[in-house]
Protein backbone atom coordinates (compact mmCIF):
# COMPACT_ATOMS: atom_id res chain seq x y z
CA UNK A 1 0.00 0.00 0.00
CA UNK A 2 0.98 2.95 -0.94
CA UNK A 3 2.01 5.48 2.31
CA UNK A 4 1.11 9.40 1.58
CA UNK A 5 3.71 11.66 1.90
CA UNK A 6 3.61 14.70 4.30
CA UNK A 7 1.52 18.13 2.14
CA UNK A 8 4.58 20.54 3.46
CA UNK A 9 8.10 19.24 3.45
CA UNK A 10 6.94 16.10 0.75
CA UNK A 11 9.31 13.46 2.10
CA UNK A 12 8.65 12.73 4.90
CA UNK A 13 5.60 9.96 5.66
CA UNK A 14 2.22 11.59 6.83
CA UNK A 15 1.57 11.41 10.17
CA UNK A 16 -1.63 12.76 10.32
CA UNK A 17 -4.53 13.87 8.31
CA UNK A 18 -5.82 17.62 8.97
CA UNK A 19 -9.37 17.50 8.05
CA UNK A 20 -10.18 21.02 7.66
CA UNK A 21 -7.81 21.82 5.44
CA UNK A 22 -7.25 18.35 3.61
CA UNK A 23 -3.16 18.16 4.48
CA UNK A 24 -1.26 15.43 5.42
CA UNK A 25 1.71 16.32 7.89
CA UNK A 26 4.34 14.18 9.16
CA UNK A 27 5.04 14.33 12.65
CA UNK A 28 7.86 17.48 12.32
CA UNK A 29 5.48 19.62 10.02
CA UNK A 30 3.06 19.06 12.44
CA UNK A 31 4.37 21.00 15.52
CA UNK A 32 5.90 23.63 13.24
CA UNK A 33 2.69 24.06 12.37
CA UNK A 34 1.11 24.37 15.68
CA UNK A 35 3.92 26.39 17.00
CA UNK A 36 3.27 28.97 14.00
CA UNK A 37 -0.46 28.85 14.89
CA UNK A 38 0.09 29.70 18.37
CA UNK A 39 2.44 32.85 17.84
CA UNK A 40 0.13 33.76 15.07
CA UNK A 41 -2.43 34.12 17.46
CA UNK A 42 -0.77 35.61 20.28
CA UNK A 43 0.09 38.15 17.94
CA UNK A 44 -2.55 38.57 16.36
CA UNK A 45 -4.47 39.48 19.65
CA UNK A 46 -1.51 40.93 21.45
CA UNK A 47 -1.62 38.62 24.19
CA UNK A 48 2.42 39.17 24.50
CA UNK A 49 3.89 42.15 25.89
CA UNK A 50 7.89 43.14 26.68
CA UNK A 51 7.69 41.74 30.38
CA UNK A 52 4.61 40.03 30.86
CA UNK A 53 4.63 37.21 32.94
CA UNK A 54 2.71 34.26 32.11
CA UNK A 55 1.29 31.27 33.85
CA UNK A 56 0.44 28.31 32.24
CA UNK A 57 -1.98 25.30 33.96
CA UNK A 58 -0.05 22.26 33.48
CA UNK A 59 -1.55 19.09 34.74
CA UNK A 60 1.04 16.60 33.49
CA UNK A 61 -0.92 15.45 30.39
CA UNK A 62 -0.12 15.46 26.97
CA UNK A 63 -2.11 18.74 26.26
CA UNK A 64 -0.82 20.75 28.95
CA UNK A 65 2.95 19.61 28.21
CA UNK A 66 2.41 20.63 25.00
CA UNK A 67 1.27 23.92 25.56
CA UNK A 68 4.31 24.40 28.10
CA UNK A 69 6.66 23.35 25.21
CA UNK A 70 5.07 25.70 22.98
CA UNK A 71 5.29 28.40 25.22
CA UNK A 72 8.88 27.90 26.44
CA UNK A 73 9.97 28.00 22.98
CA UNK A 74 8.01 31.41 22.47
CA UNK A 75 9.57 32.97 25.55
CA UNK A 76 12.59 32.60 24.24
CA UNK A 77 12.26 35.11 21.78
CA UNK A 78 10.96 37.42 24.38
CA UNK A 79 13.50 37.61 26.83
CA UNK A 80 12.10 40.06 29.34
CA UNK A 81 9.18 37.59 29.46
CA UNK A 82 8.88 34.93 32.14
CA UNK A 83 7.17 31.63 32.26
CA UNK A 84 5.73 29.69 35.00
CA UNK A 85 3.40 26.61 35.65
CA UNK A 86 0.71 26.20 37.61
CA UNK A 87 -0.59 22.32 38.71
CA UNK A 88 -3.38 21.73 41.28
CA UNK A 89 -3.20 18.73 43.65
CA UNK A 90 -6.41 18.03 44.51
CA UNK A 91 -5.58 15.21 47.04
CA UNK A 92 -7.01 12.18 44.98
CA UNK A 93 -5.34 9.12 45.99
CA UNK A 94 -3.22 7.70 43.44
CA UNK A 95 -4.56 10.14 40.52
CA UNK A 96 -2.42 13.09 40.66
CA UNK A 97 0.60 11.98 41.86
CA UNK A 98 2.45 10.73 38.69
CA UNK A 99 1.20 13.46 36.13
CA UNK A 100 2.53 15.66 39.22
CA UNK A 101 5.68 14.36 38.59
CA UNK A 102 5.69 14.17 34.92
CA UNK A 103 4.48 18.33 35.22
CA UNK A 104 7.60 19.51 37.57
CA UNK A 105 9.87 16.92 35.65
CA UNK A 106 8.96 18.83 32.06
CA UNK A 107 9.53 22.21 34.10
CA UNK A 108 12.77 21.30 35.18
CA UNK A 109 13.90 20.21 31.99
CA UNK A 110 12.60 23.50 30.47
CA UNK A 111 14.03 25.41 33.41
CA UNK A 112 10.41 26.79 33.84
CA UNK A 113 9.32 27.61 37.90
CA UNK A 114 6.94 25.44 38.90
CA UNK A 115 4.10 25.66 41.54
CA UNK A 116 1.86 23.08 43.12
CA UNK A 117 -1.22 23.94 44.75
CA UNK A 118 -2.70 22.09 47.12
CA UNK A 119 -6.10 21.21 48.08
CA UNK A 120 -4.94 20.10 51.56
CA UNK A 121 -2.98 23.14 52.46
CA UNK A 122 -5.80 26.19 50.00
CA UNK A 123 -9.02 24.51 52.35
CA UNK A 124 -7.85 22.27 55.00
CA UNK A 125 -8.60 19.32 52.90
CA UNK A 126 -7.79 16.79 50.05
CA UNK A 127 -10.80 16.34 47.74
CA UNK A 128 -10.81 12.87 48.68
CA UNK A 129 -11.72 14.33 52.49
CA UNK A 130 -14.50 16.78 50.90
CA UNK A 131 -16.78 14.31 49.22
CA UNK A 132 -16.64 11.71 52.11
Amino acid sequence: MNTPTCSICKQKEAYYFRPYSGEKLCRGCLVRSIEEKVKATIAEFKMLEYNDRIAVAVSGGKDSLSLLNILAKIELDHPKASLIAISVDEGIQGYRDKALKIASENCRELGIEHHVISFKKAYGLTQDEIVR
